[in-house]
């Protein structure tokens, strides 16, 4: 973990998460509902099921999310290969307010988000299950950098 101790951050919570990605691209909120129903059932079932929801435990009535589609921007552009290579329409992030949970169907900003949500000094401590996911996302974004 020494290698990668620069990089990790304190955890903010999700309006602080929030914040950060409209202050970092051009977002627009969208509703959950403009996703297909079998697109949703996934969504609930993997977050119910995340090492974000181990702590909380919470059930599927209990999540809420919050869903963004990715402007079209000058600044955003180094994420328009992903609908290039996908055909889809727009790039998505998807945060659940209450774990942090979080989905996009660009793997390079679902990093970025990951990382810059941060751990907790608890998960540092206890070297959690969310550490190691963390320390892998870190890892991950090493590669895509290299």
């Amino acid at each position: 973990m020494m290698e990668f101790e620069q990089a990790v951050f304190p955890q903010k919570d999700i309006a602080e998460l929030l914040e950060w990605l409209q202050e970092k691209y051009v977002v627009s909120e969208i509703k959950l509902a403009d996703f297909s129903k079998s697109f949703g059932k996934h969504l609930v079932y993997n977050a119910v099921h995340a090492v974000t929801n181990q702590k909380l435990m919470l059930e599927e009535r209990e999540l809420q999310f919050i869903c963004y589609r990715v402007e079209k921007a000058a600044h955003n552009s180094e994420y328009d290969y992903i609908l290039e290579s996908t055909y889809g329409e727009y790039i998505y992030v998807i945060i659940e307010k209450n774990t942090g949970y979080i989905l996009s169907n660009c793997n390079k900003l679902y990093l970025e988000l990951v990382i810059a949500r941060g751990v907790t000094k608890e998960d540092i401590d206890n070297n959690t299950m969310y550490m190691q996911y963390y320390l892998d996302c870190l890892r991950l974004r090493q590669e895509e950098m290299d």
